[in-house]
This record gives C-alpha cells, structure tokens and sequence, in this order.
C-alpha cells in the first residue's frame, strides 16, 4: 500500500510540474516530445523495410519443391475413382463355404490438392452397420501406392503398401492384419482391377488353414448413376 502511495505521489509531482511549468518552456518541451517520436517512428519504418528486404531474400534463397512432393500420373489415375459408388460384397468364412453377401455404398474424393484419394464406405457386416475409411496416395519418393484403412469393428489401423500394372488397371497392395482370434499379424495382399471408369472390383486375400492364400473378400463397384 505504502509503494503504491509512493508512486501515486511520484506521477502527481510530474503531471503538476509540467503543468506550473512556463508556457515557453512548455512549448520547447512539446517540440522536444515531437522531434523524439517523430526519430522513433522514422527508425521503425527502417527497420520495418529491412525487414521486409531480409524476408524477400529469404524467400529468393528458398530450394524448389522436389517433384516427388507434387500430384502426377498415379494421383491422376486415382482422382479418376471419384465419385458416388454402389457396392456388392462377398465375404468367405471359410474356404470352400457359401459366401455371405451385403450392399453398401462408398464415396470417393480427391483431398489435399489432389494428393490422396479418400473413401467413405458404409455397409452392413454380419447384420450389423459398417463403416469404413481408406485413404491411399501415391509415395512419390518410395514410389510406391499407399493405403491406411480403418473401421468400426476394430481399433487396429492398417496399411498397406504396393504398385500397378504398366497399364495402371491393377494395383496390387500388401500389407499386415491380426487375426481375431489368435491374436497374430496375417499377411494381406489386396488386388484391385479397373474393369472401366465406371466399374472396379477389390479382392481381399490371405493365408488359409493351409497357410496358401485365399479369396476372403470381393467388393463389385459400380458407379452410381
């Protein structure tokens, strides 16, 4: 409370200084407060401008973009797969076994300036609702087609890496799954064949009680008109 006081009196003796001060005196110290802030406002627009200088030559100094970061060829392709989709699906439970069969639908967009191709799927699985979302782009540095795939029936993210036919109809990705019920990484390997711009198919392959692959899922998309 004291300093408080203290400083109180302090701006008092100031402001009642400057105001019993003569008037020629006032007036010299106004120009003096003038001439002061009219340098510090002068030496900030100076450096404001170096500023402004150094920041443009940075940006002159500034490497290009690798090509490699950039949509090419493989991102067009894939931003040929946009769109509204019908979806048939075939689900084996065991090999040799009727297949079980749903319908679903997918959406399909172009993301991040034309980089990765992303799907909304909703279906239903076993008789209960299914929803899924898989992103794949192509790693222009690893070259090589990338999927991140998850799901509302698991919490385990999975990827899957792989590249296409010279033809670009077929794209082939492999990647790794735990078995529900031993708990264990399977190999999966996931063949997707454009029959035209309007229909695809996705077949899902892995290791039978035989350990040789099989057929355990395949997924019809037509284009919804």
């Amino acid at each position: 409370m004291k300093s408080w006081k203290v400083l109180s009196a302090v701006c008092a003796m100031a402001v009642a200084g400057t105001l019993v001060m003569p008037a020629a005196a006032q007036d010299k110290a106004k120009d003096a407060m003038k001439e002061k802030g009219k340098e510090a406002s002068d030496a900030a627009k100076g450096m404001a401008k170096e500023g402004q200088k150094a920041g443009a030559g940075a940006a002159d100094q500034m490497m290009p973009m690798p090509a490699e970061t950039t949509p090419g060829e493989h991102h067009a392709r894939l931003a040929k797969m946009a769109g509204r989709w019908n979806v048939a699906t075939k689900m084996w439970p065991a090999p040799g076994a009727p297949p079980m069969e749903s319908k679903g639908t997918a959406e399909l967009k172009m993301i991040m300036d034309g980089r990765f191709l992303q799907e909304d799927f909703k279906s239903d699985m076993m008789g209960m609702p299914f929803s899924g979302m898989n992103i794949i782009g192509y790693d222009g540095f690893k070259k090589q087609y990338v999927s991140t795939w998850i799901d509302s029936m698991t919490t385990e993210t999975v990827v899957s890496r792989g590249t296409c036919s010279d033809d670009g109809k077929v794209t082939t990705l492999e990647g790794m799954m735990t078995n529900p019920e031993t708990k264990k990484a399977e190999k999966t390997r996931i063949v997707t064949t454009k029959v035209s711009d309007d229909q695809f198919t996705m077949e899902m392959f892995g290791p039978g009680p035989d350990g040789k692959d099989v057929k355990m899922m395949e997924l019809q998309y037509t284009r919804a008109k």
